[in-house]
């Protein structure tokens, strides 16, 4: 259904934003 959508999405936008932290703390 609709929330099942909105919540992988969610899951997948934090999966992003850890692997970007990581970036940021790989080039620090």
């Amino acid at each position: 259904g609709n929330l099942e959508e909105n919540h992988s999405e969610k899951r997948d936008i934090r999966f992003l934003w850890q692997t970007l932290k990581r970036c940021m703390v790989g080039r620090m």
